[in-house]
């Protein structure tokens, strides 16, 4: 029913008997006669498939897949080879091989390398059951989400599967597997397994151990020993619980309890629906990572196993689970689209296979791509990218391709989006249409379901209703009579027609080569108009009718021209109207062809150019020619165009993916017709998305959009898909081929919700807003949404583990891609450390505030030196889980890593506005605000009863802030000793905050004064205590950039001093090799006195000029890190200004508050409500009062700061800039 969420769990499969016994298969391969009789097995955690031969033979082979990279196994094809298929025949003993043959398909770079593994079984049924049981394993999502833990083990077993008939494992593939290559490592490893009696030696002294004694505990121990228990990490946690353990890395019940329910807790949850864990929970845990050891303390082994455990894991596997509604229209989806599917390279030379469209299905993609052309001899049709040197894939073959793996991985609705170029072609369109329908049968959508006619203001079905179903996408677009000058076109029930005389040209077509139908214009000899078109890919201009009853050019009466049993007439005027009933079919036999005047010759066909394509095997055909031509042809604007028309019987197989030409948005919203979709190139919807977005977005709301890449992406380069999410584009095409960071965002994106391969969009991009917040969603939209509550984030890189191989330093980038408002333009990037386990522990990337976190991915990248990617990962914002987490990293194709991982620590929270961050605390934990203002209202009480036993003369001491209070406010930055004098005169210990504040006396008369947090109770005062310390502060002073907290940085000193080490090496360098010069100029006889003293000075010049550009070099990061510093220095400046204006802020509250309960205590009116009500009122009149004049001083405060640290930073540059003209200006130089 309506708003049911189905939801479908992942759980990991258990893997069949049939491939823990192991069965007996045949391999065979194509282009030779060998046959292999193998075992094939899966470990018992699935993680791998291996088969090996007889041991016995000398023949004796093994392999070995990675399910997680096992594309699929799916029936096979009997061997080409006549004398193999005899030979597989008589061993199985039968004589048809396709019942009892298997493919098994994996990947091995991405889905365009793909191995094919050829296999034949003895019997059907277990052809059947073993295709079955590895494809349960190959498709779980939780193999490309695993736990740490589960990775390790996973090496673990990948190590005993590489064990020979022996049972022998060898070190050096223990050592590549944990990559080994520091020989101190090697020996430190071996020696620790030689101290369990594991190492021995084979009669070729290669050291080996066995199976049998290198069990997962010693395997975890060497492991632990390589990455030296990890005590940097270990550390890093310890430093959060505020102490440390009286023993040395471990941690007692009372931390690990506080470590769970405070670092590791999600604060977005409701404490209520999700309660906190108990002890007995928390011992509980201790017990199972300790083994049962102990429950009382967590050893640092113990807790290395529950950071790494799956109950830790970075990742909410509930949302990879399939959750999100899928009840309603398809226009709340964002569907998981692609470009030019066949393609498995280049856009103009790249080969065509039916196997793009298996592998783009079996990712989840619901939307792909056919570019349908006739073939060399017009009598069948193919699937190219027409007019290049792309190879060709049979129509037939794709469509069988296509109905086999459709819904494979998901039940939820394909659609085929067509690009036909066959339209002079009717009986290849009816081909085409006989195809669909003897292809797909029932699974085809034919006709509209019932209760979704094509009507205008009809929503579209949901995708659960068209659960295993195919649409066709393909244009329709009006075409022209010219016989009786009337409009005739072939558009479903509902569907519009262009205005008179307004013909469209696709924006894709001035991207490809295109056969013209009439290169001359019409039949009359005017040339045919045409206007650019913003979307609608079909490059051949879609679907058109001939008049169904056209006599000697003139129409019959009382028929409609053009008319077809699924044809009436559109909607005219507004939206309300609803389109009338179909006409009944017109009699009499629809024309098939065209007339011969309409009909291109073969040599008439022309380029996109305009230059003449000659039959085949003339010269200059289009395999003749070089890529440089085909770009010129592709970059060329505008062509000819027919006024061609073909039979329809492709269009009545068309509804709620109906293509037409865009002709505007307010045309569309008078239209109001959902079934109508176009297509935008990806240029033309980014001019829409910045001048109208709000536009595109309500259109995105009524009706499906396809958006594509631009002609000019030759090497299958990718646009960035989130820009047209940010509207509400539903089919974002990219070219699967190519895994870019666009592709990666994308697969990342369409993970989730069980990889259904459609994702529900955000409410606020399919409901109308409040008039308040604009009534539609803005993009670019820079405050906080209607009913959205923004996040906050940050990340802590800490250290990584077995990122590379590689000799070489690693470095970690991180960006947030969302709402313009959210996505970071500019990267954060931790120091360059030695891999492969390199520790960095910097300070927290922060992305302050994420508008719409329901749309919002992190991207964590690790690159080398040589700034090649190590690994990736895109995580949704809204399944990250807090805390102490390890992020599992991925290829360039998507693809998990072995044990490449980074240890970070993440924060994820409601985005809170400074001014009402004590309003929210006292929300997210009201027994404790309750408790708190209890204690102050009896201090308060105490107070009072001192204070009135004392007399009214108890001064202003209160002023000063209790010794508690003290403690609690940040320890402030010292303040910088050299500067300009008039700094230097009113500069302040903690930054501007004096330290001995004024006495009451001072700021109110001698008469009944305030305490701390009251005021005299005559009346209200029009000021508050808080109000006049914070106008009496001294003004806080910007850092100057020679000032001792920049000069003497750590890392500004650390750099300083190995620059100088640096230098003094190279000096020294050159120094003995011109004393080896001078040495062997006293030797040698030289022929003058001359020549010897000019190779001397020109080496001293050389080293000169060695030197001169060593400091340059050492100038410009010396520069590069004072700045740093500064800016660092400045940030901390800011922070601490920041806490100093919420702590006014908070002492403001607490002095209202103890106002109101003074005057409420003291109150002698009559009627105690009307007093009430008269105190608070008087107390919130107080406080917006005081709440603005804060205002004014914090904004005055902050403004100043900002004004002095940029002078400072351009006294700085300026410093920079003398410098550097003194190094390659020096003084002697100048003088000369």
């Amino acid at each position: 029913m309506a708003g049911h969420v189905t939801k479908k769990l992942l759980v990991k499969p258990e893997v069949d008997p049939i491939l823990l016994d192991g069965t007996t298969l045949w391999k065979w391969e194509e282009g030779t006669d060998n046959l292999h009789k193998l075992t094939f097995r899966a470990d018992k955690d699935g993680f791998f498939l291996y088969a090996k031969g007889d041991e016995r033979t000398k023949a004796y082979e093994s392999y070995m897949w990675d399910l997680a990279l096992v594309s699929d196994v799916r029936s096979g094809k009997p061997p080409k080879d006549a004398k193999v298929q005899e030979a597989l025949s008589s061993l199985i003993g039968c004589d048809t091989l396709e019942d009892y043959s298997l493919m098994l398909v994996s990947r091995r770079d991405g889905i365009v390398n793909i191995d094919y593994t050829h296999l034949v079984c003895d019997l059907p049924e277990v052809a059947d059951r073993f295709k079955r049981a590895i494809n349960a394993l190959a498709f779980n999502m939780l193999n490309a989400h695993a736990a740490p833990c589960v990775l390790q083990r996973k090496s673990y077993v990948k190590i005993l599967i590489h064990a020979n008939s022996q049972g022998q494992i060898y070190l050096k593939y223990i050592h590549k597997v944990l990559m080994l290559k520091n020989k101190q490592e090697i020996d430190d490893v071996n020696q620790l397994l030689a101290s369990f009696n594991l190492v021995k030696l084979t009669e070729d002294g290669i050291e080996y151990t066995t199976e049998e004694k290198f069990t997962e505990e010693i395997f975890l121990r060497v492991v632990d020993r390589l990455l030296h228990s990890r005590t940097d990490d270990i550390d890093v946690i310890l430093s959060t619980l505020a102490r440390q353990s009286k023993m040395k890395h471990t941690i007692g019940l009372e931390d690990f309890h506080k470590f769970l329910n405070h670092e590791q807790r999600d604060p977005r949850l409701n404490e209520i629906l999700f309660p906190l864990l108990s002890k007995p929970q928390a011992r509980k845990m201790i017990s199972e990572h300790e083994s049962g050891k102990s429950d009382e303390r967590l050893t640092s082994r113990g807790l290395m196993s529950y950071l790494m455990s799956e109950e830790n894991n970075i990742f909410d596997v509930e949302h990879l689970s399939q959750h999100h509604d899928m009840n309603h229209p398809l226009t709340h989806y964002f569907i998981n689209s692609s470009h030019n599917t066949y393609l498995t390279g280049h856009q103009l030379r790249s080969s065509s296979t039916s196997e793009m469209y298996i592998q783009c299905l079996l990712l989840g993609c619901r939307c792909v791509e056919l570019d349908c052309w006739p073939s060399n001899d017009g009598e069948d049709i193919v699937i190219t990218h027409g007019g290049t040197l792309c190879g060709r894939v049979s129509f037939q073959e794709v469509v069988e391709a296509i109905n086999e793996f459709a819904f494979v991985t998901s039940d939820y609705p394909v659609i085929l989006s067509i690009e036909n170029h066959c339209k002079s072609k009717p009986l290849l369109i009816q081909r085409m249409a006989n195809i669909f329908i003897t292809t797909f049968g029932d699974k085809l959508v034919s006709r509209p379901i019932e209760g979704y006619p094509l009507e205008a203001g009809v929503r579209l079905p949901s995708p659960e209703m068209l659960k295993g179903k195919i649409l066709l996408k393909d244009k329709i677009r009006r075409q022209k009579d010219t016989s009786t000058n009337t409009n005739t076109s072939t558009l479903p029930k509902g569907a519009h027609v262009p205005p008179e005389g307004l013909s469209t040209v696709p924006e894709e077509d001035k991207a490809k080569p295109q056969q013209n139908g009439e290169a001359n214009g019409s039949q009359n000899g005017s040339t045919a108009q045409k206007k650019p078109s913003v979307g609608d890919e079909a490059e051949e201009g879609g679907l058109g009718l001939a008049p169904s009853a056209v006599n000697n050019g003139e129409t019959k009466k009382g028929e409609n021209p053009g008319a077809t049993g699924t044809e009436i007439k559109p909607p005219e005027g507004g939206t309300d109207e609803k389109p009338p009933e179909e006409t009944e079919e017109a009699s009499g036999k629809p024309k098939a062809g065209r007339s011969s005047s309409l009909v291109p010759s073969e040599e008439s066909v022309t380029s996109l150019s305009g230059t003449p394509v000659h039959k085949k095997g003339s010269a200059g055909t289009a395999e003749q020619l070089g890529i440089k031509d085909l770009e010129k042809i592709y970059r060329a604007k505008g062509r000819s165009e027919a006024d061609t028309m073909i039979a329809g019987p492709l269009v009545e197989l068309l509804n709620y993916c109906t293509g037409i030409s865009f002709e505007g948005f307010a045309s569309a919203e008078r239209l109001n017709c959902a079934f109508y979709q176009s297509s935008f190139v990806e240029e033309k919807g980014y001019n829409f998305i910045k001048s109208t977005p709000k536009d595109f977005v309500k259109y995105n709301m009524r009706q499906l959009s396809r958006v594509y890449p631009q002609g000019s992406r030759f090497n299958s380069s990718n646009y960035m898909p989130q820009i047209y999410w940010n509207v509400g584009c539903h089919l974002v095409a990219l070219n699967y081929q190519t895994s870019d960071l666009p592709m990666q965002l994308n697969g990342a994106k369409f993970e989730l919700n069980g990889a259904t391969g459609y994702i529900q969009k955000p409410w606020v991009m399919v409901r109308e807003l409040s008039k308040s917040s604009g009534g539609t969603f803005n993009p670019f939209i820079q405050s906080k949404l209607e009913d959205i509550v923004p996040a906050k984030l940050s990340l802590k890189i800490i250290s990584g583990y077995f990122l590379t191989d590689k000799r070489t330093n690693c470095f970690v980038e991180a960006e947030l891609y969302g709402l313009p408002a959210d996505t970071v333009r500019h990267k954060f990037y931790t120091r360059r450390v030695s891999a492969p386990h390199p520790f960095w522990n910097e300070e927290p990337f922060t992305f302050k505030r994420i508008l719409l976190p329901e749309l919002a991915m992190l991207r964590v990248a690790v690159f080398d030196d040589d700034k090649e990617l190590v690994g990736q990962r895109f995580l949704p914002v809204n399944a990250i889980r807090p805390g102490f987490r390890h992020i599992t990293l991925r290829t360039r194709h998507n693809d998990p890593i072995s044990l490449a991982m980074l240890f970070v620590y993440i924060k994820v929270e409601d985005w809170v506005p400074n001014e009402l961050e004590d309003i929210v605390a006292m929300l997210m934990d009201p027994i404790q605000f309750a408790s708190k203002a209890l204690e102050e209202l009896a201090k308060a009480d105490d107070f009072e009863e001192t204070d009135e036993q004392n007399g009214d003369e108890a001064g202003g001491a209160g002023l000063e802030p209790s010794s508690a209070a003290a403690k609690r406010q940040p320890s402030p930055l010292p303040v910088p000793k050299r500067g300009p004098a008039d700094v230097r005169k009113t500069s302040a210990p903690n930054l501007g905050i004096p330290t001995q504040l004024p006495s009451s006396s001072a700021i109110q008369s001698p008469s009944k004064a305030a305490t701390f947090g009251a005021v005299a109770l005559s009346g209200f005062d029009d000021t508050l205590p808080s109000l006049e310390k914070a106008k009496l502060r001294l003004e806080t002073i910007a850092v100057a950039h020679d000032s001792k907290l920049v000069l003497e940085h750590p890392k500004y000193l650390k750099l300083a001093r190995e620059g100088a080490k640096r230098r003094v090496a190279a000096v020294k360098k050159h120094e003995k090799a011109l004393k080896q010069q001078r040495s062997k100029q006293g030797k040698q006889k030289w022929g003058s006195e001359v020549a010897a003293q000019k190779a001397t000075e020109e080496m001293e010049a050389a080293q000169q000029a060695e030197l001169l550009e060593y400091d340059r070099t050492a100038l410009t990061e010396c520069h590069s890190m004072h700045k740093q510093v500064l800016e660092e220095v400045h940030s901390k400046q800011l922070e601490e200004m920041d806490r100093v204006h919420k702590s006014d802020l908070a002492q403001m509250n607490k002095e209202l508050v103890n106002t109101m309960k003074k005057h409420r205590k003291n109150s002698d009116i009559a009627d105690k409500k009307a007093g009430m009500r008269d105190i608070e009122d008087k107390t919130i009149r107080l406080g917006k009062k005081m709440r603005n004049e804060f205002e004014k001083i914090h904004g005055q405060e902050l403004t100043k700061l900002r004004q002095k640290q940029k002078e400072a930073v351009t006294a700085m540059t300026e410093l920079h800039k003398e410098e550097q003209e003194e190094l390659e200006n020096p003084p002697e130089a100048s003088g000369m």
